[in-house]
């Protein structure tokens, strides 16, 4: 029973070891055939046409239009200039009035109103009495003042880039303390007091004169080659005249502080370039008729 049985299990091993060595050349016969296949299908792959690349998309080119031509824009047309104005402000108080670009007349009534120029070329009429109303004129433009009756008249001191022109006769005008102001003279014999430095005086061809301080004597005088005009310095001290200066008088009125009279060397008058000169002294008269 025990002998039959040992035999029967190595019966069973030897069956099981064969069946594992017919499993193991399966396998390798399975894997070479494998392998040739894949030889196979290498070389008919390498002898096969290669792929073409594939063709790019045409790129749509876009169309472009012609400009449509259109007409020629018409020139602008010219600004009308504008229209002036005449006012009068009668006798109303407190009252400014603002130029425009246009020739504006504006007349005043009371000494309590004030006008700003534009930058047209305005023209402001006062009486000589209302003189002292405040004038703004303007810079870039020419505003005139024009006093409308003889007799004494005072401008504001904060009178700017005005041209004042006085009637016919006898006129008495202060310019005060005001800036940039041209005084013009008459045919009468007008007397023209200067009160700053920017100031200026064209002389009319009546006999005008013309007052100062000896240290406002530098401001520009045009004397009228056919009249008598005169400077007269109110005051001692040292007194330059203009260099554009032209057909004047001087007449000294400073003090000599030793003497009490009137000198030359007082008022260190320099006259170089001032055509037809005569200087008026307590000991004499001086004329230069050569004045260079």
């Amino acid at each position: 029973m025990y002998f039959g049985s040992f035999i029967t299990e190595d019966c069973h091993k030897i069956v099981a070891s064969r069946g594992m060595r017919h499993s193991i050349r399966s396998s390798v016969l399975l894997l070479a055939l494998a392998l040739a296949a894949c030889a196979s299908a290498e070389t008919v792959s390498s002898n096969a046409a290669p792929t073409p690349a594939p063709t790019p998309a045409p790129v749509a080119v876009p169309v472009t239009e012609p400009i449509a031509q259109t007409a020629p824009l018409p020139a602008p047309s010219p600004v009308a200039p504008a229209s002036a104005t005449n006012v009068n402000l009668g006798n109303g108080q407190n009252i400014t009035v603002r130029g425009s670009s246009a020739a504006d007349s504006i007349t005043l009534g009371n000494p309590t109103q004030s006008v700003i120029a534009g930058p047209g070329n305005n023209t402001i009429n006062v009486p000589a009495e209302l003189a002292g109303a405040k004038l703004i004129g303007h810079s870039q433009a020419t505003t005139t003042l024009r006093i409308t009756t003889n007799g004494n008249a005072t401008l504001n001191d904060e009178d700017r880039d005005l041209t004042v022109q006085l009637p016919h006769g006898e006129n008495k005008l202060a310019l005060g303390a005001s800036s940039d102001v041209t005084a013009q003279g008459t045919s009468g014999n007008d007397s023209i007091t200067i009160g700053g430095l920017r100031q200026t005086v064209v002389a009319g061809s009546g006999h005008d004169q013309i007052n100062a301080s000896a240290n406002l004597a530098g401001i520009k005088i045009l004397g009228a080659s056919q009249a008598t005009t005169t400077l007269v310095i109110t005051t001692g001290g040292n007194a330059t005249l203009n260099d554009a200066d032209s057909n004047i008088t001087v007449v000294l009125g400073g003090s000599d502080p030793v003497s009490g009279g009137h000198s030359v060397h007082n008022a260190h008058y320099n006259h170089r370039k001032h055509t037809a000169a005569v200087i008026h002294t307590t000991a004499g008269i001086h004329t230069n008729k050569a004045c260079k």
